[in-house]
């Protein structure tokens, strides 16, 4: 299946129309070729493109294709699986499909945006064909993105057949390859991924329509139990297919791009270089002004010192309260390269003495004024794992200029489902989020950050090394 992007045209998967001429250098669910090698081309003159002719009552009818281009970039790996059919005469009773942006950065950012919001403000759906009595209907079914490990056991079985060990490469089950993958799922009890591929997605949130991605299924294993399926992006597409895609003729488009995007688009476009707007800067600057928001919340910060030692720092909620990791007020004597240390938690901590610790302006330095510590409290959970590392501490008195930390919400769920908002669109934003880097003659600088996968910490939290069943964490501490 695939979708119309002009009269000739057809957008479709490139493993539909592709094969290799080696079938072991196929890759499979069950086999990860290791080795990337060019696929190639069915003849034109076998394909042929049946058009759903609604006037005549949903009747096929058959148009020949002259030729076939593949992307690129698709090779037998297909993480970048997209390919455009050339039929031989304008598509009847078709229109095209719509495409909501020709940039690629920009469409990235939406979908993004479409995965945190669609369960809230708009619904993604695909079409589902049905054949009664000679007549072809469409029913539009309502898909909900998921977290990608929904679909690992379909990318990566956890065992190979017959239950023995397989060869997996980790890139392809953490979706971590150039292409650009989804997991979709839907309240049907057959699975999605049965669906023919090229089945395209079209979503309606907030100010965002139109096709998001078109459904794969050809290096996936489809479970008839799992009612998923995985999606892979326009945005591979979008550089490829641009001098094509209708909305960038509108006279309005150039007008409303963003300067930064327009900046951007040379450097991630391989064949179109437009004209490039002149911006007095396209870099922020890292300073932020204390008058700002951002630097408001930098004056919430205090430095924790220990025997008159720097140890970590704290954020200030009310003028005498501050919350503070639990393992900058206690200490560990654990080894824990030990397994039975890793596998079992200690609740008991040794504390540090109330005594010793006081606090002072994090903008100051260490000249600052130094305020005690009258009392302190760890999270009850807090152990030798501290995976609950928070810790509360009560100043003797305030701090002066000091401004408090703006926390989003008090309610626990609602603040969740923000954070997890929020580390879905950072991925696109660039920077928005930041961590304080130094502070140097009441300037402070930022440095941006983007939150990332956990997978992505595997390798610092775990050797590769696994004793009696267990997999032992060379780090106990988490992130």
């Amino acid at each position: 299946m695939g979708v119309r992007i002009s009269s000739k045209l057809i957008l479709t998967p490139c493993s539909t129309v592709t094969y290799s001429v080696d079938p072991n250098a196929r890759v499979t669910a069950w086999v990860h070729s290791p080795i990337r090698t060019p696929v190639f081309k069915c003849l034109a003159k076998d394909i042929k493109v049946n058009v759903m002719d609604w006037v005549n009552r949903g009747r096929p009818t058959s148009i020949d294709v002259i030729d076939v281009l593949i992307h690129p970039n698709c090779d037998n790996w297909y993480d970048v699986d997209v390919a455009v059919l050339v039929v031989e005469k304008p598509l009847p009773s078709t229109r095209n499909v719509w495409i909501h942006s020709a940039e690629n950065l920009m469409f990235r950012r939406n979908l993004d945006r479409v995965v945190a919001a669609q369960g809230v403000l708009g619904k993604c759906v695909i079409p589902v064909f049905r054949n009664a009595s000679d007549i072809l209907t469409v029913e539009y079914v309502k898909v909900n993105f998921q977290n990608w490990f929904a679909c690992r056991a379909n990318v990566c079985p956890w065992w190979g057949r017959g239950g023995l060990p397989i060869w997996q490469d980790p890139r392809r089950c953490n979706n971590l390859l150039n292409g650009t993958k989804f997991c979709l799922s839907w309240d049907l009890t057959t699975p999605i991924c049965e669906l023919p591929p090229g089945t395209p997605i079209f979503c309606d949130v907030g100010d965002i329509h139109g096709v998001m991605g078109l459904l794969v299924n050809e290096t996936l294993l489809c479970n008839p139990f799992d009612s998923i399926g995985v999606i892979t992006s326009l945005v591979d597409a979008l550089d490829w297919i641009r001098d094509v895609i209708q909305i960038r003729y509108n006279q309005k488009y150039e007008s409303s791009i963003p300067a930064w995007m327009t900046n951007l688009r040379e450097n991630y476009t391989s064949h179109y270089v437009p004209r490039l707007r002149v911006l007095t800067t396209t870099t922020p600057s890292p300073v932020i002004g204390l008058g700002s928001f951002a630097g408001e919340q930098v004056q919430s910060l205090v430095t924790v010192y220990v025997d008159n030692a720097p140890q970590c720092t704290a954020t200030m909620i009310t003028y005498f309260i501050g919350i503070v990791p639990c393992s900058c007020l206690t200490y560990n004597d654990r080894d824990m390269d030990v397994p039975f240390n890793i596998r079992v938690p200690d609740p008991f901590l040794f504390k540090i003495e109330t005594e010793k610790i006081t606090v002072g302006s994090y903008s100051a330095g260490s000249s600052s004024q130094k305020v005690r510590v009258v009392l302190y409290e760890t999270h009850p959970n807090c152990d030798s794992h501290y995976e609950l590392n928070y810790g509360l501490i009560l100043l003797e008195k305030s701090i002066p200029g000091l401004k408090l930390a703006w926390i989003m919400t008090a309610h626990e769920k609602v603040f969740g489902n923000l954070l997890r908002v929020v580390a879905v669109a950072d991925q696109s934003m660039g920077f928005d989020c930041y961590w304080v880097d130094t502070y140097k003659k009441r300037k402070i600088s930022e440095r941006g950050i983007k939150f990332a996968l956990s997978t992505g910490r595997i390798a610092s939290l775990t050797s590769a090394r696994e004793k009696n069943g267990w997999f032992i964490k060379k780090n106990a501490a988490t992130t």
